[in-house]
C-alpha cells in the first residue's frame, strides 16, 4: 500500500507545473518495503531488488524491476472518494489534475531496459474512462551500474473519475533480466 504524505506539487529539475493548489496528503512508493505488497501484478513477474551488487538504488537500498520476463506491469488502485480533502465535484468540473514525480531506471549495457509509469483513470463501476502514460524512458545519468533520470508528470483528472490505477511497466530491450526500474513515486492531486 502507498504511505500517505504531506501534499506534493512537483519539483525536480522541470520546476514542476503545478498551478493550482495541492489537496489532501499525496502517495508515496518506495521498494524500501522489500517486497510489492499492494501490489496487482498484471503481466509478467514485477518484483523488488533489495541491496544487490551494480544495481543502486537513486536513494535507499531498494528498487522495483522487470523480473526475468521480457514485459512485466503491476498497479495499486487510488479510490478517490477517500483521499481527504478532494472535491469529486472538482473532478467532474474538469479542474483536477494528477501531478506525479518518480525515478525511472536501467542497468548499464547495449540496448536498455526500459521503465514507464501510467494511469488508468475510471468511473464508479470500474469501466475505464481515460489512460494516461509517460512512454517508456530512457535514463541517461550514471548511478553505478544503473542509469537514473527523475520524471514529472501531470495530467487532468477526467470527469466522473472515482478511481486511478498507478501503473509500473517494465519493457526488456536486452538481455535474459527485465533491467527497467522505477523507484520513489510521489503522486499528489491539484484542484485548479
Amino acid at each position: 500500500m502507498p504511505f500517505m504524505i504531506d501534499p506534493y506539487r512537483g519539483s525536480g529539475d522541470d520546476g514542476g507545473t503545478g498551478t493550482g493548489i495541492p489537496v489532501g496528503p499525496g502517495y508515496f512508493w518506495d521498494a524500501e518495503t522489500g517486497d510489492m505488497s499492494g501490489w496487482t501484478t498484471t503481466a509478467g513477474n514485477p518484483r523488488v531488488r533489495d541491496n544487490q551488487p551494480n544495481r543502486h538504488a537513486p536513494q535507499g537500498d531498494a528498487i522495483y524491476d522487470g523480473g526475468t520476463v521480457a514485459f512485466s506491469s503491476c498497479y495499486q488502485r487510488i479510490d478517490l472518494a477517500s483521499v481527504p480533502n478532494l472535491s469529486l465535484a472538482s473532478i467532474d468540473a474538469g479542474t483536477t489534475n494528477i501531478d506525479s514525480l518518480w525515478w525511472g531506471g536501467t542497468f548499464e549495457q547495449g540496448g536498455n531496459d526500459q521503465p514507464q509509469l501510467s494511469f488508468i483513470f475510471r468511473d464508479s463501476g470500474l469501466s475505464e474512462l481515460d489512460t494516461y502514460d509517460s512512454g517508456f524512458k530512457t535514463p541517461l545519468p550514471a548511478v553505478g551500474g544503473m542509469r537514473w533520470d527523475q520524471y514529472h508528470e501531470n495530467t487532468d483528472v477526467p470527469a466522473n473519475t472515482r478511481y486511478i490505477d498507478v501503473v509500473m511497466s517494465f519493457q526488456r530491450n536486452t538481455g535474459s533480466n527485465n533491467d527497467g526500474a522505477i523507484d520513489h513515486i510521489r503522486i499528489s492531486f491539484i484542484e485548479e
